[in-house]
């Protein structure tokens, strides 16, 4: 079976979804959370789809060498970390030559949302913090999957470069999925039984996404699918799941969403912080489902201008933040006296977003793609690819091998 092409598409549209969301919150506030707007400034839902693409595309990836436990997690530490590195130089970069421009377009703005978690977040030790892995591996403070350890962990409520929080789910996130592929590989009883335990341990949390990408990763592998997925109802089925996201997404507190988000919390383990939305999360689980029945859907996906948007995504997601504090903030200021604000945020968008293309691409050819390359490499040192399940039956080759494209790693930031 081909690349799942259609992913990177996603991803590429999630990612300018982020990016309108930044932009639209520090420069026209008034314009983000309403209607359809909500929608196409949702950067929290485009994070979840991240988190549920992540884990059909990691579970593909680790059961090449499903009980190489130790070479996944160094592979993956790499692959994240590399461009990590890099990003929070560049954003310190960026930081020095217009460290407070943010602020004064923020006000002119009047926009409050840089001030919840960005004050100080650029000192020496907070980018130290960031560029050597540090808050990846314990998060910030209210979105760290460790916050009831948070009177024993660095104080850092925030990074330079916003996005970064996320990436302490991906990588946890990254982790429960190659323990499920690890039991998967073992037997079919052991990982039923790691599916629950993480699914109680997760409840409605951010890191649960992964597991719902997981098993259904395993699901579509299914040839029994096939056939199925062909039909004419399962495209409606799709098309209706995916309009039923978008009208969740621009309705947040819906009763049967926030009912089924209660429920889910009942027994979890890890604390959901108020950070999290558990209607931004529902809204992307019925946007990727929908994606994955509805054909016509994938094709726009795979339309060239989307998979180059694609091919850029990570790129994208770590580098528009400080381009839009430094250089977006100050051709606002630049445009506000003579546009307006509506025109002078556009122009900022339109300004700081071409600049951001330009250094992504850079940043995919010279850092990103490396990485991944690197990443693979350590990966493959582990030894030969499963040509097998395990004793008790488990099928992880079989399923890696139905779906498999040349760069499945980076379908996966």
């Amino acid at each position: 079976m081909p690349r799942m092409k259609y992913l990177d598409g996603l991803r590429g549209l999630a990612a300018l979804q982020v990016v309108l969301f930044h932009y639209g919150n520090i420069f026209l506030p008034v314009a983000v959370g309403s209607g359809t707007l909500r929608f196409l400034t949702n950067g929290l839902s485009a994070v979840y789809l991240f988190f549920l693409m992540s884990g059909v595309v990691l579970t593909y990836s680790f059961e090449r060498r499903p009980r190489a436990v130790g070479a996944g997690i160094t592979g993956r530490v790499v692959r994240l970390g590399l461009p990590l590195g890099a990003a929070a130089l560049i954003g310190a970069a960026f930081m020095f030559v217009l460290p407070e421009t943010f602020r004064e377009a923020a006000t002119l703005a009047h926009s409050n949302w840089t001030a919840r978690f960005y004050t100080g977040a650029y000192r020496p030790v907070y980018v130290i913090m960031d560029a050597t892995g540090l808050t990846t591996i314990l998060g910030y403070s209210g979105t760290s999957i460790f916050e009831a350890l948070r009177p024993f962990l660095p104080p850092q409520t925030a990074s330079m470069d916003q996005p970064f929080w996320t990436l302490h789910i991906e990588l946890w996130g990254s982790l429960l999925v190659l323990a499920l592929v690890y039991a998967h590989a073992r037997s079919r009883w052991l990982h039923g039984a790691a599916v629950v335990a993480a699914s109680a341990l997760t409840g409605a949390h951010p890191l649960g996404l992964f597991i719902v990408g997981h098993v259904t990763a395993l699901a579509l592998a299914d040839s029994r699918l096939d056939a199925i997925m062909r039909r004419r109802w399962v495209v409606g089925a799709g098309l209706g799941l995916l309009l039923a996201g978008v009208i969740v997404c621009t309705h947040n507190g819906l009763p049967f969403v926030r009912g089924l988000g209660q429920l889910l919390m009942l027994g979890k383990l890890i604390p959901v912080q108020e950070y999290f939305n558990w209607n931004d999360e529902f809204a992307a689980v019925l946007i990727f489902f929908g994606i994955l029945l509805a054909s016509p859907i994938q094709e726009v996906l795979q339309l060239p201008a989307i998979q180059q948007l694609g091919r850029l995504s990570f790129p994208i997601y770590l580098l528009h933040w400080p381009v839009m504090m430094t250089l977006g903030s100050a051709v606002f200021l630049a445009a506000l006296p003579y546009a307006g604000q509506v025109l002078a945020a556009i122009t900022a968008l339109a300004i700081g977003g071409a600049l951001t293309l330009l250094l992504s691409d850079l940043f995919e050819r010279r850092i990103d793609a490396p990485a991944v390359s690197l990443s693979r490499r350590l990966r493959d040192a582990a030894g030969a690819p499963v040509q097998g399940g395990g004793r008790d039956g488990a099928q992880g080759h079989a399923t890696y091998s139905k779906l498999r494209h040349d760069r499945l790693d980076s379908q996966s930031p």
